[in-house]
């Protein structure tokens, strides 16, 4: 139940840096914690598009390192 609040609570930014607001840091693309959530909600097709999201948002960045951390995870899923 916690991941599933914690998922729903953070499906809205997904199409965002986690953490961009703050003007400090960022945590990468929140759709790659989403992806991570779905993996662990056993949810895998879900957890790929929540990585391909990632993925571009990553690149949109050039930000390699979060675009290389998304690609690693879909090849995990086999997709």
């Amino acid at each position: 139940p916690a991941m599933e609040r914690l998922y729903a609570q953070l499906l809205p930014a997904a199409g965002e840096l986690a953490g961009a607001g703050s003007g400090l840091l960022t945590l990468g693309p929140a759709a790659h914690h989403l992806g991570h959530l779905s993996t662990a909600l056993g949810r895998h097709h879900q957890a790929a598009g929540h990585y391909r999201q990632a993925r571009a948002i990553a690149d949109k960045a050039q930000a390699p390192h979060w675009a290389t951390a998304a690609r690693d995870a879909l090849h995990r899923l086999g997709k």
